[in-house]
């Protein structure tokens, strides 16, 4: 009997090709399971792989780590998993420019480590750092808490290299901080979440390190108190790297609440003046500063509300709003899970204007009904909302909402023009 995937190692050879039940059934999405797994050596593979699916009418999923797999609805049509992970080394470093060029497999954690030498970091916090490639963070235009300072990814990406369905290798942008030549089709694939062609590499701005780092946590007692604290620092001319709301809990009176995390970095006169002037503006607030840390503590702090967010259970969701309706839009989602009984937590990041809450609710028509009323009220204040991660459920959930008076259009036909056969994440994302 003649394998099906005999096709697929004539062409590119058995050892970046599996078959196995067990390997396909690990990159399953919803209740498919792909034909097959790839591993292409290198981005001329990569393209290769593409043109081949194209002409087999295979339906391909591109893979990094994973971690945000979930956040888009299982693929109408599944064929070949086309993961990158073997893409992962150094094109070129030039720690006095503050740029590098990588291959978009490598991972966030081996990132941070090669430019731990020259006390450079790429300012984006993600949870999974060892599993996260950098092609994953431009496809997902990924953000943390530093995006108050820092920007998204698609403000830290200068230029790519991406494999398209016709097998075509293209470049955007460059390797400089001031490239305005061509169209901009770097910021075209950030956020394009895989489905108008496949990173292979980029150049990405990075910073220097801060000499030091100190956070203020602060505790309120209402997300109001929250938010004008945090609004009184985004803006004053102290200039925090991260102004973030979690949960908190005090153990010591069982007190429940909310935690302000504030985060300034810099040289050690320059810091004590800085959180010396954000205690009393919290202060005055109404809040209670309570802590300020400092090295190893005040960086786990910050890695784990990244992944206290992550880990949490549940339907996770996002609103991008104004800071001053960070408030106002999370009492919309809170009201939502109460309505229905469910458990909730929320976080905000606040400057960013970026709300994120968890719901433990079942998947069925309540699910739906209530996203769709929170994305409604939502609207109403004039954000937008989109669902982070979802278990599938049938019918599918709407993961992102209306767009924009024209903007549909205009995306069906750059997806009709770079990938006419529909291979690319079939049914994923907004066309």
């Amino acid at each position: 009997m003649t394998d099906p995937l005999d096709p697929l190692r004539a062409r590119f050879g058995a050892e970046p090709v599996d078959g196995d039940p067990d390997v396909r059934r690990r990159y399953a999405l919803g209740d498919r399971a792909p034909r097959a797994v790839a591993w292409p050596a290198d981005a001329q593979m990569v393209a290769d792989m593409l043109a081949w699916a194209a002409e087999q009418g295979w339906a391909v999923v591109p893979w990094g780590g994973g971690t945000r797999q979930a956040a888009l609805p299982a693929p109408t049509r599944y064929d070949l998993a086309l993961v990158t992970t073997r893409l992962n080394r150094v094109v070129e470093y030039e720690p006095a420019e503050l740029v590098i060029t990588v291959e978009a497999g490598m991972t966030v954690a081996e990132l941070a480590r090669v430019l731990e030498p020259a006390r450079q970091f790429l300012p984006v916090s993600v949870p999974a750092p060892d599993r996260a490639t950098v092609g994953g963070l431009i496809a997902t235009n990924a953000a943390g808490p530093e995006r108050l300072r820092y920007g998204a990814m698609r403000d830290l990406v200068l230029g790519v290299t991406v494999a398209l369905a016709d097998g075509s290798l293209v470049r955007g942008g460059g390797r400089v901080v001031k490239n305005v030549a061509g169209y901009d089709l770097t910021r075209l694939f950030n956020g394009s979440w895989g489905t108008l062609g496949v990173i292979t590499a980029a150049s990405l701005r990075l910073y220097p390190l801060p000499e030091r780092r100190r956070t203020i946590i602060a505790h309120c007692d209402s997300w109001t108190v929250a938010q004008t604290a945090a609004l009184r620092l985004y803006s004053s001319p102290l200039q925090p790297e991260g102004l973030s709301v979690a949960p908190a809990e005090r153990p010591d009176d069982g007190h429940a609440g909310l935690e302000l995390l504030v985060r300034f970095g810099g040289l050690p006169a320059t810091l004590a003046r800085q959180v010396a002037e954000a205690r009393e503006l919290i202060a005055r607030a109404g809040a209670e500063p309570e802590l300020v840390l400092e090295g190893t503590a005040e960086a786990e702090r910050w890695r784990s509300l990244v992944e206290a967010i992550d880990r949490a259970p549940g339907v996770h969701l996002r609103a991008s709003v104004l800071p001053s309706q960070v408030a106002r839009a999370v009492e919309i989602l809170q009201a939502q899970a109460e309505a229905n009984g469910w458990p909730a937590r929320t976080w905000a990041h606040v400057g960013a204007g970026t709300v994120l809450a968890a719901w433990e609710a079942p998947p069925g028509p309540a699910l739906a009904s209530a996203v769709a009323e929170a994305r409604a009220r939502v609207r109403g204040i004039g954000g937008w909302l989109v669902i982070r991660r979802a278990a599938p459920q049938d019918p599918p959930l709407d993961h992102w909402g209306e767009t924009s008076d024209g903007a549909l259009p205009l995306m069906r036909r750059v997806k009709q023009t770079l990938d006419p056969s529909d291979i690319l994440n079939p049914g994923r994302f907004l066309v």
